[in-house]
């Protein structure tokens, strides 16, 4: 097993105890860390780097009051000894969504496709995937994580956010303190993995979401170092992807919340994008888009909150759990509405494969 058995039995206490928890794996290792704390606390920026812990950012512009920060309080030992029994059945719940339908988000891509005057415009619309199964979320996380471990992995609760399972393959910033310096990530585009050169329309949406990162650092005060374009696998699908560093003294919160939304996550120019985004999702985004990850210490490293779903149970089924699974796209004046709705169903497809195996079909 990747996730220890003491860590998923912990996890569970922690659903029924209402204790806010995280196991996160980061890319490529085997070794899960552990935060757990009876409350969440508030990110305090004078205390940091002492203030360790697992941060969680929503979607949309925040402010370093906005972040939710679950601390190194409990290990699992101890959150096993506060609730050695069966918890299962007290397990927070979350209602069933329907899905979006194909036709109404073609639709809205076909809008947001109307109103771009050029390939300098670009809004980020995303759909939802709704599924009932009878796949427990640990068992889940568990096999999504092997499947991916090039990627940043978790699952995360809190009150606030319910219960969420990542596999993120774009990091938002990392910080070294020793060295004063950063690193970030560009990446947007989509194509299969083997298939044709990139076209304009990827390379084009790649290129917004470099220069409005490089832009943000430099206002934060950093002097941004931008390496050559590659190619990033994610299962069968890749992106465009270009690494970009700095040096400076700017607190590693300070540069995300700069940051984050990203256009890949939400469009440019991004105020506009935004306002696009809330006009035609139909749905709260809640942490998707977001971003979360391990503040303190040597390093800080934060990850873009996407490649996930939000899990409750299922009051209508004794065994029955409702995951409710985000996918999106970048839309330009190039995009194809039906090419679109293709994109999210191959970003969702490993995912969603895996908690189909459950014995109740998505509804």
């Amino acid at each position: 097993m990747l996730l220890s058995e003491n860590m998923l039995e912990a996890g569970k206490v922690c659903l029924a105890k209402g204790f806010p928890f995280a196991i996160v794996l980061a890319p490529y290792s085997c070794e899960a860390s552990f935060f757990a704390a009876h409350t969440v606390k508030p990110y305090v920026r004078s205390s940091f780097p002492t203030n360790n812990g697992f941060v969680i950012s929503r979607f949309g512009k925040a402010t370093p009051s906005d972040l939710l920060v679950i601390g190194d309080e409990m290990s699992p030992e101890e959150v096993i000894g506060k609730c050695p029994t069966d918890v299962i059945g007290a397990c927070p719940v979350l209602e069933y969504c329907p899905s979006t339908i194909a036709e109404d988000h073609c639709m809205k891509v076909a809008q947001a496709v109307a109103s771009r005057k050029d390939l300098n415009s670009k809004v980020v619309l995303s759909r939802l995937i709704s599924i009932s199964s009878d796949r427990d979320p640990f068992d889940v996380a568990e096999e999504y994580f092997i499947q991916f471990p090039s990627c940043f992995r978790t699952v995360y609760f809190t009150e606030e956010t319910g219960l969420w399972i990542v596999a993120s393959p774009e990091k938002l910033l990392c910080h070294d303190r020793k060295r004063n310096a950063y690193e970030t990530v560009s990446l947007a585009g989509t194509r299969v993995v083997g298939g044709a050169d990139w076209d304009e329309k990827n390379i084009c949406e790649q290129k917004l979401v470099t220069d409005y990162i490089s832009q943000c650092l430099v206002e934060a005060g950093l002097e941004p170092d931008v390496r050559p374009a590659e190619a990033l696998r994610f299962g069968q699908i890749e992106h465009i992807c270009t690494y970009i560093t700095a040096v400076g003294v700017v607190p590693p919160v300070d540069v995300a919340l700069r940051l984050s939304p990203t256009p890949a996550l939400c469009g440019y120019p991004v105020d506009e994008a935004f306002g696009e985004i809330e006009r035609l999702e139909d749905f709260d985004r809640e942490c998707y888009g977001g971003f979360i990850g391990v503040l303190g210490g040597e390093t800080t490293t934060f990850y873009v909150n996407l490649r996930c779903c939000r899990c409750g149970r299922d009051l209508s089924s004794v065994d029955g759990w409702n995951y409710r699974l985000y996918a999106g796209g970048g839309i330009n004046a190039m995009s194809d509405p039906r090419l679109e709705w293709e994109e999210t169903e191959r970003k969702s497809d490993r995912l969603r494969r895996i908690i189909e195996t459950g014995t109740k079909k998505d509804k």
